[in-house]
């Protein structure tokens, strides 16, 4: 959420409640699914036997071409929306529009996206990773957890 606001500042952009928020909301679908995939996979090598800071090198490389393609290409489809392009199919006024009312209702939408995905793609690829490197560290899989007294 704060890349988008850095976006919003940075681009000199209007910030729309609505339409930000519903941008805001997509963008976190995305990037949580990029995330618990790449967790998943993980958690998936080293449930097979593989060392768990193998696992995650693995599974960065493995997840890598796949998290790059969706964030590439949702922020390559919105940027026409981000520079307020609109495209006309209706065959009485059929062409390509700049400016047009209904590209600035949807221009903070795909601002929110692209800012925000941006960032989030590279914060999956790096974090994650780490953050699974350090859980691992301090709860090795396979030790048996004890369940907390009360």
């Amino acid at each position: 959420m704060g890349s988008v606001f850095w976006g919003y500042f940075l681009g000199n952009q209007e910030f729309i409640v609505i339409m930000s928020e519903i941008g805001c909301i997509s963008l976190a679908g995305v990037a949580v699914n990029n995330g618990s995939i790449l967790v998943d996979y993980t958690n998936l090598l080293v449930k097979n036997g593989m060392p768990p800071i193998e696992a995650v090198v693995e599974a960065g490389k493995t997840r890598l071409r796949p998290v790059l393609l969706t964030a590439i290409t949702t922020v390559l489809g919105l940027l026409p929306m981000t520079f307020g392009i609109s495209i006309d199919i209706h065959p009485a006024t059929a062409g390509i529009q700049v400016g047009s009312e209904m590209s600035d209702f949807w221009k903070a939408f795909a601002w929110a996206m692209v800012c925000g995905l941006s960032f989030a793609t590279i914060m999956t690829l790096i974090m994650v990773p780490c953050m699974l490197s350090i859980y691992f560290r301090i709860f090795p899989p396979g030790k048996p957890v004890e369940p907390a007294t009360t």
